[in-house]
């Protein structure tokens, strides 16, 4: 969210030509200034900066205003994301507070410290070292059926597979 004046982008009075460019192309030149000479809307001043603060909110995908992700009754978080935000954009923040006055954070309970602290490390450390533990198996699994498929297919070859492969 950004918040503050912004800078125009339109720094030039409408019509002007400022495009090098086109300096080569005179039927265009001659085209814009007949349309500025023609146009009954003139302005001599361009505001170049923003005489207001703003408020800006960039989302990453307009995704986040489908039905998909808003529920008609405006309870899920996304739902709650987005009406708030655009009553802030509308400087109604009352808005948002009395919305998620009933939003709580329901934390756990915890009534053995022992079961938690070993909870909290087998999610940690237990984990990966269990899929270690299968990533060796799986491995020495596929090593027993590379070796029972070339005793079964070429139980007389010199080569020793274990220790040399062939790259092809």
């Amino acid at each position: 969210m950004l918040e503050g004046k912004f800078k125009s982008p339109f720094t030039e009075e409408p019509g002007k030509n400022t495009d090098s460019n086109n300096s080569g192309n005179s039927t265009s030149a001659t085209n814009t200034n007949a349309v500025s000479a023609d146009s009954k809307i003139s302005s001599n001043n361009t505001i170049t900066k923003g005489i207001r603060d703003a408020k800006i909110i960039f989302v990453s995908s307009s995704a986040v205003t489908t039905g998909q992700l808003i529920d008609p009754e405006g309870v899920q978080p996304m739902s709650l994301f987005v009406h708030n935000a655009v009553d802030y954009l509308n400087d109604i923040p009352d808005y948002c507070e009395m919305r998620t006055k009933g939003q709580v954070l329901d934390l756990m309970t915890v009534r053995n410290k022992k079961a938690a602290t070993f909870a909290k490390f087998f999610n940690q450390i237990g984990l990966a070292l269990l899929v270690v533990l299968i990533g060796f198996i799986v491995w020495k699994m596929r090593q027993i059926k590379r070796n029972a498929i070339q005793k079964h297919y070429n139980p007389n070859d010199p080569r020793d597979t274990k220790n040399n492969r062939s790259e092809k």
